[in-house]
C-alpha cells in the first residue's frame, strides 16, 4: 500500500535529519529513528485487520505480521505486484477470503522456536559411599510451526505461494551428575544418566479449512519438522507439516502441493552426557559412569493432501505419484509431490446484499450455462400483470440468456461474494415463464427498467430504477410499460395462510402502499402492502 502524502513528507523530512545527525542531539535522534519506526508501523497495521468488501494491493507489500480476516473480503493483487505476508492469514469462522488479480500472494506461517536445554543433574553428595549423581533434565520439544493460511479460501486468477512454518528444534538433555567419591573402604557414586533430547517440532501446514481453486496457479508447501535434541535418548524428529489439510475443490487452473520433509533424529549414546562415576576410597570400587542411550528416530514426511481432492474441470495432468484416475480423489495418503492442470474455468463474482434475514442479489450471462455454489437459491421470476412469482432452479444451472434471482442464508455481515461457475452441464430447470432479461456490462438504465431491491417499509422486490439510474454487469432486471407504479413484491400468498383482516385504525401511522406500488394516505375497504405483506382492510 503506498504511502499518503503526508507521511512520503514525514519520510522526506526524517531522512534530512538524519543527513544532518552530527548536529543533532542525542533525544532528537531517537525521536527522528522512533517517528520512522512508527511510520512503518502505521503502514503494516492497515493490513492487519481485514472487515468485509474489497483490498487491493497496488504496489509491493511485505508484511511481518498476521493478518485477521473477520468477514467475508476480497484480496485484488494487480498484475506485476507481490504481496508478502510473513505471519500468516487467518480467516476467521465461517468467512471466506477470496484472492484474484493477476499478482503474486506469498504467504508464510512462523517457524516454531527452540526447546529449551535440559538442566544438568546435581552431583551426588557426601557420605561413606559415594552418593549418585543425579539424572540430567530431559530437553524441551521444538515449538510446531505455523499454519500459513487458516480458513476457507477461494483462489481466483491468482498466483498464491503458501508455506507452512517450519518445526523448532528439540532442546538437548541436560548433562549427568557427577557420582561423589567414596569414603576409604566405600565404592563411590554412580554417574547421573543424561537428559534425553526433547522432539522437534511438527512442520505448519500451507493451508487448513476448505480451499476452492478456480483458476490461477497455486503452491502449497508443508513446513519441514524440526530437529530431534541430543541427549541420553536422542529426540525424535518433528513430523513433516501437510501441504493441504481440509477439503480441495479444483474448477481449474495448476495446483502443487508438497508435504514437508520429516526431522532429522537427535543423537543418543553421548557418553558425555552420562555423568562419571566417583571414585572408591581405599579398598572400594569406582562408581559407574552415566550410560550411552540410543539416538531417536526421524520424523516422517508431511502429506501433500490430508483430506480428499474434488475434481471439477474435465481435463487433468498428474504427475508424481500413483492415481487411480482423472476423476477419482487423491488418496488421503498421499505424500509424494503432485501437479494437478485443468482447464481454466469462466468464473463470475457476484456482490449481494443483506435483507431480510438473507442475502440477495441477481445474475444474467449469455455466454454458456452457469451454476450457484451449494447453499445459493436460484430463481426464475415471472411477471404477470402486476404479480410476481419466484419459481426455483432446482440444479442451480442458469441457461445462458436467463436472467435469475439469487438468495443465500444470511450470516450477519452487509454483504458477501456469490461465484457463479460456467459449466458444460444442460440446464434443466423451467425458464420458459421467465420475465427477466439482464446485461453483460454496466450500463444506465434503458428505460421502464425495474431491479432489484430492498425497502423496510415493502421488503425485497423489484423498485422502479431513476432515468440516470445504473445496473451492473451480470445483473439482471424487469422491464415495465411506462407506469406510476413503483415497485412488484414477491407473490407471498402460498406461505400465508388466508389474508389478514384488520381494522384501517390500526394502520394509522403505517406506511400503505396499493397493489400497483403507489402510496396511500387515506386506504379505503381492500387489499393493500403494509409492512412488505399483503393486508385486507376493513373499514
Amino acid at each position: 500500500m503506498p504511502l499518503a502524502p503526508r507521511n512520503v513528507e514525514l519520510v522526506k523530512h526524517a531522512k534530512l535529519e538524519l543527513i544532518n545527525i552530527q548536529k543533532t542531539k542525542t533525544s532528537m535522534k531517537r525521536k527522528i529513528l522512533s517517528l520512522l519506526v512508527l511510520l512503518c508501523l502505521s503502514v503494516s497495521s492497515a493490513w492487519a485487520e481485514w472487515g468485509g468488501g474489497t483490498y487491493t494491493a497496488t504496489a509491493g507489500e511485505k508484511i511481518n505480521s498476521t493478518i485477521n480476516v473477520n468477514a467475508d473480503a476480497t484480496l485484488t493483487i494487480n498484475a506485476g505486484v507481490t504481496m508478502t505476508i510473513n505471519g500468516g492469514i487467518v480467516v476467521a469462522e465461517g468467512k471466506t477470503l477470496t484472492v484474484t488479480g493477476g499478482g503474486t500472494l506469498e504467504v508464510r506461517g512462523s517457524n516454531g522456536g527452540e526447546g529449551g536445554e535440559g538442566g544438568s543433574g546435581a552431583p551426588g553428595s557426601d557420605g561413606y559411599f559415594g552418593r549418585n549423581g543425579q539424572d540430567g533434565e530431559g530437553g524441551g520439544n521444538g515449538v510446531n510451526g505455523v499454519d500459513a493460511i487458516k480458513g476457507n479460501v477461494n483462489i481466483i486468477s491468482a498466483t498464491v505461494k503458501a508455506y507452512g512454518g517450519n518445526g523448532g528444534t528439540g532442546g538437548n538433555g541436560g548433562n549427568g551428575g557427577k557420582g561423589h567419591d567414596g569414603a576409604p573402604g566405600w565404592e563411590g557414586g554412580n554417574g547421573g544418566w543424561g537428559g534425553n533430547g526433547g522432539w522437534g517440532g511438527t512442520g505448519g501446514a500451507a493451508f487448513t479449512g476448505v480451499v476452492t481453486v478456480y483458476s490461477g496457479d497455486i503452491e502449497a508447501y508443508g513446513g519441514n519438522g524440526g530437529k530431534g535434541g541430543n541427549g541420553g535418548d536422542g529426540g525424535w524428529g518433528g513430523q513433516g507439516g501437510t501441504a493441504f489439510t481440509g477439503t480441495v475443490t479444483i474448477y481449474g487452473g495448476n495446483v502443487k502441493a508438497l508435504g514437508g520433509s520429516g526431522g532429522e533424529s537427535g543423537e543418543g549414546g553421548y557418553e558425555s552426557f552420562g555423568g562419571s562415576g566417583g571414585v572408591g576410597g581405599f579398598g572400594g570400587e569406582s562408581g559407574s559412569d552415566g550410560q550411552p542411550g540410543g539416538s531417536g528416530e526421524a520424523g516422517s514426511t508431511g502429506k501433500a493432501f490430508n483430506d480428499d481432492v474434488n475434481f471439477e474441470a474435465s481435463e487433468y495432468t498428474m504427475v508424481g505419484g500413483d492415481y487411480k484416475g482423472c476423476t477419482d480423489p487423491i488418496s488421503s495418503t498421499q505424500v509424494l509431490y503432485v501437479s494437478i492442470t485443468a482447464n481454466d474455468a469462466v468464473c463470475i463474482l457476484i456482490t449481494a446484499n443483506s435483507a431480510d434475514g438473507a442475502y440477495w442479489t441477481t445474475f444474467y450471462s449469455n455466454t454458456g450455462n452457469f451454476i450457484a455454489p451449494d447453499g445459493t437459491q436460484v430463481f426464475a421470476v415471472n411477471l404477470d400483470g402486476t404479480t410476481l412469482t419466484m419459481t426455483e432452479i432446482e440444479d442451480r444451472i442458469v441457461k445462458s440468456g436467463k436472467g435469475v434471482v439469487l438468495k443465500k442464508a444470511g450470516s450477519g455481515d452487509a454483504t458477501t461474494t456469490i461465484i457463479m461457475t460456467e459449466t458444460e452441464s444442460t440446464a434443466t430447470g423451467d425458464f420458459s415463464a421467465n420475465s427477466l432479461t439482464g446485461t453483460m456490462t454496466s450500463i444506465t438504465n434503458p428505460g421502464n427498467a425495474y431491479v432489484l431491491n430492498y425497502k423496510a417499509a415493502t421488503g425485497v422486490g423489484f423498485y422502479k430504477l431513476s432515468s440516470s439510474g445504473a445496473i451492473g454487469a451480470n445483473k439482471a432486471f424487469l422491464t415495465y410499460p411506462a407506469s406510476a407504479r413503483e415497485f412488484f413484491l414477491f407473490d407471498e400468498t402460498t406461505s400465508i395462510s388466508e389474508e389478514l383482516r384488520v381494522k384501517s385504525e390500526e394502520f394509522a401511522s403505517a406506511v400503505v402502499f396499493d397493489l400497483q406500488g403507489r402510496r396511500v394516505q387515506n386506504p379505503t375497504k381492500g387489499l393493500y402492502i403494509v409492512n412488505g405483506k399483503k393486508v385486507f382492510i376493513n373499514k
